[in-house]
């Protein structure tokens, strides 16, 4: 496991390797921090739960930015973990979905392909009768 300090920390080591979960402690400018990681492509990838003493509208900005779940940095020590284990649930479910996306645009890819050779098999045919 790898700590970061701040939110461009956390940037960079999500680029370095990918992790399983970004736990983002943020007090100040939640949705400006979830924002600047998740432009980040591979981040996407990666389920984020934000921990944070902010209120409300803070929450609702991380998650709109998205963050899987926000937690109060006053929870207790056992609901951080349920909502870590929540997350990382996500996160596998993300990583199995972006596997099959690839695989379907392959397959699509293929089928496109092999419908062009069709086509133009179907042409030569058409002039050699």
């Amino acid at each position: 496991m790898e700590t970061a300090r701040g939110c461009v920390e956390q940037i960079e080591l999500s680029e370095s390797h990918l992790p399983e979960l970004i736990v983002l402690a943020a007090d100040s400018d939640v949705g400006a921090s979830c924002r600047a990681l998740f432009a980040r492509p591979l981040a996407r990838l990666v389920p984020v739960l934000v921990l944070t003493r902010a209120g409300a509208e803070s929450h609702a900005e991380a998650l709109d930015a998205g963050a899987v779940d926000v937690v109060a940095g006053d929870s207790e020590p056992a609901v951080l973990l349920a909502r870590a284990r929540s997350a990382l649930r996500a996160g596998a479910s993300m990583r199995e979905m972006e596997c099959v996306r690839a695989e379907l645009e392959a397959a699509v890819s293929d089928l496109s392909r092999v419908s062009q050779q069709l086509v133009q098999a179907n042409e030569g045919a058409r002039y050699e009768a």
